[in-house]
């Protein structure tokens, strides 16, 4: 009941809905953040100079292929959680054998790699593990 000086009732007031929905917010992006943690990722990055055709990127039993990489442009690949542990493989213009493979990733667990196609042929890749996967279930650290 609003008092006869003006004032809103409680329920009214900037003072408490402000605060309830930064704490909604936040509670959504962490829920958001935790149910994404366990998910691998990988991203290829072309920093070749020109553009790459028929890009097949394999891991974990798993492949997807990019038509056409411009320079400068990425590829991002979301593994399904099936499928076993592997080093991720890149395959170009649909040869049999990869042009490159290496860094272990797992088909869930939060695994997150970037792999970086240089101008100089070389591929850079940059492996890194969920940060709540690792602190609440151990991953990543050596027993």
């Amino acid at each position: 009941m609003a008092s006869t000086t003006g004032q809103k009732p409680w329920w009214r007031r900037r003072r408490i809905w402000w605060p309830l929905a930064a704490g909604a917010l936040m509670t959504a992006a962490l829920v958001v953040a935790v149910g994404r943690s366990g998910e691998s990722r990988v991203m290829i990055c072309n920093e070749t100079g020109a553009t790459i055709p028929d890009l097949t990127v394999t891991v974990c039993g798993q492949q997807a292929t990019f038509t056409s990489l411009e320079d400068g442009g990425s590829a991002r690949f979301t593994l399904q959680p099936t499928g076993g542990e592997s080093e991720i493989a890149l395959f170009t213009n649909g040869v049999s054998t990869p042009f490159w493979h290496g860094d272990y990733v797992e088909p869930s667990g939060g695994y997150r790699a970037i792999v970086h196609l240089q101008r100089n042929g070389e591929v850079v890749c940059h492996t890194s593990l969920s940060w709540w996967q690792a602190t609440s279930f151990g991953r990543g650290v050596s027993q």
